[in-house]
């Protein structure tokens, strides 16, 4: 019973601080807001307490910290793919397909580590590959040749 009461007159404290620092066109929201915790809290208190288990809201470190990196990888390369598709139509390549694989590299950056472009015709590689080598530099890039003949030609 004392921590009944306990929590009512902390509750009844802070709630009085709250509103005298509140500016005067929010007091009788701040009255509504203090009155609901007072209630609520002591309400909590009679019937022994709650818990609140933050774990269930927020996973542990590693796994958040993995998702977010396969977040951002994923992102990264879907950005950058669509951005060498755009490079490939200036240059009137336009039957390409495209994938990156990226990663992060010692400092954390996203980097792009390898590109693959499908293009449809032999006088299309190097242009591709000059796309690719401007848009990402030093990464490995695969242009590979698809002709009418379903035969397949890789450029490393």
């Amino acid at each position: 019973m004392l921590d009944l009461i306990y929590t009512a007159c902390m509750c009844a404290v802070l709630g009085a601080g709250v509103k005298m620092l509140s500016p005067a066109k929010m007091q009788r929201e701040m009255r509504l807001i203090c009155t609901l915790m007072l209630v609520v809290c002591t309400a909590a208190r009679a019937h022994g307490g709650f818990s609140l288990d933050i774990s269930e809201f927020a996973p542990n470190d590693t796994s958040r910290t993995s998702e977010y990196g396969e977040h951002v990888l994923a992102d990264t390369e879907y950005a950058l793919g669509q951005r060498l598709d755009e490079r490939l139509a200036e240059l009137g390549i336009n039957a390409a397909e495209t994938g990156i694989v990226c990663g992060f590299d010692e400092y954390n950056y996203v980097r792009a580590e390898k590109v693959f472009i499908v293009v449809g015709g032999g006088d299309e590689v190097q242009p591709a590959r000059a796309a690719a080598e401007e848009l990402f530099g030093d990464c490995e890039t695969e242009v590979t040749v698809v002709d009418g003949n379903a035969q397949t030609t890789a450029d490393r």
